[in-house]
């Protein structure tokens, strides 16, 4: 599809859905066929971080610093990077109830990282990136060249996301 139909297309499935900002980039390898309607554009991250968590946790386990099998204590208290206050995971706000439902138990690193990619579990998502570091998962990603995605708190950290 040409790039002005392609651009045509895009307005109109973001028209239709009552979207108020759209923006789509890709590159395809095979081809170098690439294609850009402001693919700069900053968004906030909603669930895609995840991928970048789960990138960083697979990392970890290539480097040793983990195993797949290794435990994890499950629970359900985080603390804003405003100012350290608690907070938690509704559940339900989240996609997976089963994470929920081992608080106090322990659950393996790649349980919890299927329910956090299969599921969409915020519970499972702030456990891992709580154990794995958000420093550590930024690093990794810059050193993977995964540019544009910048992982900075904690799923449902209200007063971060209202800080901005």
């Amino acid at each position: 599809m040409p790039g002005s139909k392609l651009l045509a297309r895009i307005l109109e499935i973001g028209e239709k859905s009552h979207l108020e900002n759209v923006a789509v980039a890709f590159y395809d390898y095979q081809t170098t066929l690439r294609f850009s309607y402001q693919g700069e554009r900053i968004f906030h991250a909603a669930s895609t971080f995840k991928a970048g968590i789960l990138f960083a946790l697979l990392k970890a386990f290539d480097e040793g610093k983990a195993r797949a099998d290794d435990p994890l204590h499950v629970r359900n208290r985080f603390h804003s990077i405003i100012d350290q206050s608690p907070y938690r995971i509704a559940r339900d706000r989240d996609g997976d109830a089963t994470v929920h439902r081992k608080v106090g138990r322990s659950m393996s690193l790649i349980l919890l990282a299927r329910a956090m990619i299969t599921r969409s579990s915020n519970l499972a998502t702030n456990l891992l990136l709580e154990f794995l570091g958000v420093d550590y998962v930024r690093r990794v990603l810059e050193e993977a060249g995964a540019a544009g995605l910048e992982v900075r708190r904690g799923v449902e950290d209200q007063l971060a996301f209202n800080a901005g």
